[in-house]
C-alpha cells in the first residue's frame, strides 16, 4: 500500500476532458481502469480551477436538562460539484447544461440553444483524472452565474450538479488506481 509522500497525487484530467455525462441507467464503471461506456460524452475543457466537490454532513446536538450534550443527531447530507466549462460551442456540453430538447444542431454544424425554465434530466456523471475516478450515478445539473460576451475572455458556463442517492442509497464512489499507476505524470 502506498503511504507517505508517494500517496500524494494531483487530479490532472484525462486527455479529452475530465467530466463525462451519460443518461441515467448507463452501465457504471466499477473501478479506476475500466473504459467508460460509449454513452458517456465528454464535456470538454474545464477552467483551471478544476472541479470542486462539496460534501456537507450536518448534525445537531441533543441537549439534556442541565446543558449537557447527550446525543449527536444526524442532519442533512448533501454532495455537490461545480465547475466552469470553457467550450462555449460544444454541442454535448450545451445539451448537458440546457437539456437535449433545448439544443438543436443543424446539418451545417450550426447550433441553436433555447433558454427556458426546463431543467435537463438527471444523469450519470464521471470525473476522470489520472489519480482518481469519481462516479456520480444520479445527479442534476444547473447553470449558475453570469455568461459574459467580451472580446478578451472565452464564453464559459458556470455549472453545479447535486448528487442524489442511487437505488443503494449511495451518492458517489471514488476509485483510485493500483499502486504505481495514476502518478499524475500523464501516463496513468
Amino acid at each position: 500500500m502506498t503511504v507517505g509522500s508517494e500517496a500524494i497525487k494531483v487530479a490532472k484530467p484525462v486527455v479529452g476532458g475530465g467530466v463525462f455525462v451519460a443518461p441515467l441507467g448507463t452501465e457504471l464503471p466499477t473501478d479506476y481502469d475500466t473504459p467508460l461506456d460509449s454513452a458517456f460524452k465528454p464535456l470538454g475543457y474545464v477552467s483551471e480551477d478544476g472541479v470542486t466537490r462539496t460534501e456537507e454532513n450536518e448534525s445537531e446536538d441533543k441537549i439534556a436538562w442541565g446543558g449537557d450534550a447527550v446525543a449527536d443527531l444526524p442532519g442533512n447530507h448533501t454532495l455537490s460539484f461545480s465547475a466552469t466549462f470553457l467550450e462555449g460551442r460544444n454541442a454535448e456540453t450545451l445539451k448537458a447544461l440546457r437539456g437535449e430538447e433545448n439544443v438543436t444542431v443543424g446539418s451545417d454544424g450550426s447550433i441553436t440553444v433555447t433558454s427556458n425554465s426546463k431543467r435537463p434530466p438527471r444523469a450519470v456523471y464521471v470525473i476522470d483524472t489520472e489519480s482518481v475516478r469519481e462516479v456520480i450515478p444520479n445527479a442534476q445539473i444547473a447553470v449558475s452565474g453570469d455568461i459574459q460576451y467580451v472580446h478578451n475572455e472565452v464564453i464559459q458556463y458556470e455549472a453545479s450538479w447535486k448528487a442524489y442517492p442511487d437505488a443503494s442509497g449511495n451518492k458517489a464512489k471514488q476509485y483510485f488506481p493500483a499502486d504505481g499507476e495514476g502518478d499524475g505524470s500523464g501516463e496513468g
